[in-house]
């Protein structure tokens, strides 16, 4: 049997923004190292990753991960292989840095020639290794008088982009059954889009044993799919529309004071010193994108006053990193800022934050502020003050806070 291995040819690369969420309604198609995705509009929203090897104009390779919109769908794996191999072949994907490689026998091949694999849970090892590791292998092993083997080298750089994408397109961030930006909603709980930031490749080392998956994945016999690009036209944002750069977030979930990170513990403690775990209520988490979360942690709890700090987590480069998020006053009060603030409510529907601090029990003084939590420079989000009004006489008039004399509004 005859190997090759060869450096594949030079592709055409760009890079994607992640600015605005794509619309449920629309198709989209995007490109970045190497990697392309093409989604279909409704009723299923089908999205196909694929990227292009060669070894010559005679030797090539395409590797395909696709999956239908329906909550809860499995990822198919194709495979493309020029020329085409006959049944009994193999057909094999090696992720070295994660040790981890499948190979599956070939038992069916469609008229157009793509050899697929059905079935793939998220909970696979295949799913695992993909979106961690750095590097890709590609190889078909053919079977009868053209008995060789090629092999295909690649990067993965670029398919964890994609497969976020993809899960923006199909509504499943945040979703149990998303394939990267995974979170705590069930896989049926609607639709919910949210753009992704602060992208990063991942890093590995080298080694792998194969493992045969023939009897895990079942090959598909569809002699009616198409290779051809889905439609794209313009997009429209999903769910409701936040202005001024408002961030889009699901609602937070229970998180225990045992799972914090210590970057987390360590920001709380150089900024605002809560005792984390003392206080009474939960800590929530909320999930800004699939590498940075927000959480809102209870700090002190007086008579009519209860305080609380949020604190921003962010994952970069394989590192964890954390700030407690500050609250600006207006000029009027000497424009510094705060870390605790004070009874908070956070609306996710439009992520205004809303404060109130009594100047005594009966609320006939205090403070009342409004808050957006917004896009800022360098891939991060912050409080940004909107509205602050305040009143100081403690008249023994229990006036609503909103109705407050204004102090300073943006």
């Amino acid at each position: 049997m005859r190997s090759l291995s060869l450096a594949v040819l030079a592709l055409s690369l760009s890079t994607i923004a992640f600015a605005e969420p794509y619309g449920g309604a629309d198709g989209i198609q995007e490109n970045a190292l190497g990697w392309w995705i093409n989604c279909e509009a409704e009723p299923d929203r089908t999205c196909r990753i694929d990227a292009n090897y060669a070894l010559s104009e005679e030797a090539q390779m395409i590797i395909i991960f696709e999956r239908s919109g329906e909550p809860d769908a499995p990822l198919t794996l194709g495979f493309y292989p020029i020329p085409k191999p006959e049944i009994g072949g193999k057909v094999r994907l090696r992720v070295p840095d994660e040790d981890y490689g499948m190979f599956g026998t070939i038992k069916h091949i469609p008229d157009n020639g793509e050899i697929r694999f059905s079935g793939i849970t998220l909970d696979d090892n295949l799913v695992s290794a993909i979106t961690s590791g750095e590097e890709l292998q590609v190889s078909v092993q053919y079977f009868g008088e053209n008995d060789e083997e090629l092999t295909f080298d690649g990067s993965l750089h670029g398919l964890t982009e994609m497969f976020i994408l993809m899960d923006n397109h199909q509504g499943r961030i945040g979703r149990e059954d998303a394939v990267v930006a995974r979170g705590g909603r069930a896989a049926n709980s609607g639709d919910f889009r949210l753009s992704a930031i602060g992208i990063e490749p991942l890093e590995g080392d080298d080694g792998t044993e194969y493992a045969d998956q023939s009897n895990t994945f079942s090959q598909e016999a569809d002699e009616g799919f198409s290779q051809s690009s889905f439609d794209q036209s313009n997009a429209e944002p999903a769910g409701p529309v936040l202005s001024e750069g408002r961030v889009p977030l699901q609602e937070g979930n229970p998180y225990p004071p045992a799972w914090l990170s210590d970057a987390v513990l360590n920001a709380n403690v150089a900024d605002a010193g809560c005792p984390i775990g003392d206080s009474a209520g939960d800590i929530l988490k909320y999930s800004v994108s699939p590498f940075m979360s927000m959480y809102e942690i209870p700090c002190f709890l007086a008579a009519y006053n209860g305080s609380s700090i949020y604190v921003l987590e962010a994952e970069i480069d394989g590192q964890t990193y954390a700030s407690t998020m500050s609250f600006a006053l207006p000029p009027q009060r000497g424009g510094s800022e705060e870390f605790e603030i004070s009874n908070a409510s956070f609306d996710t529907s439009t992520s205004r934050l809303t404060s109130f601090h009594k100047g005594r029990g009966i609320g006939d003084c205090g403070v009342y502020s409004i808050y957006d939590l917004v896009y800022a420079e360098g891939d991060t989000v912050e409080f940004q003050l909107v509205e602050y009004r305040e009143k100081e006489d403690c008249d023994g008039i229990a006036t609503p806070f909103e109705q407050y004399p204004l102090v300073w509004s943006r």
